[in-house]
């Protein structure tokens, strides 16, 4: 569904794409027993802030111009 996402927006990479895989490795490592960022404080307040509020910006932005991503909004996003 995502590569579709970035054909159909027009990107020149799979940018949507590139989202999702992050978002799924994230929440895999929220709960996966090597990792559990919920367990480790920080990293999983990370976690839980990248699923809720970044990703979804991210995302946003990438369907309708993945080239107006600046690094200062990943960086405070």
């Amino acid at each position: 569904l995502s590569l579709k996402l970035d054909q159909w927006a027009g990107n020149d990479w799979p940018v949507i794409f590139s989202i999702a895989v992050f978002g799924s490795l994230v929440s895999y490592g929220y709960s996966a027993p090597p990792l559990k960022f919920k367990q480790e404080g920080w990293q999983g307040t990370y976690a839980l802030g990248a699923s809720y509020i970044a990703l979804p910006w991210w995302c946003g932005h990438a369907m309708f111009n993945a080239a107006s991503i600046s690094p200062q909004e990943i960086i405070l996003t």
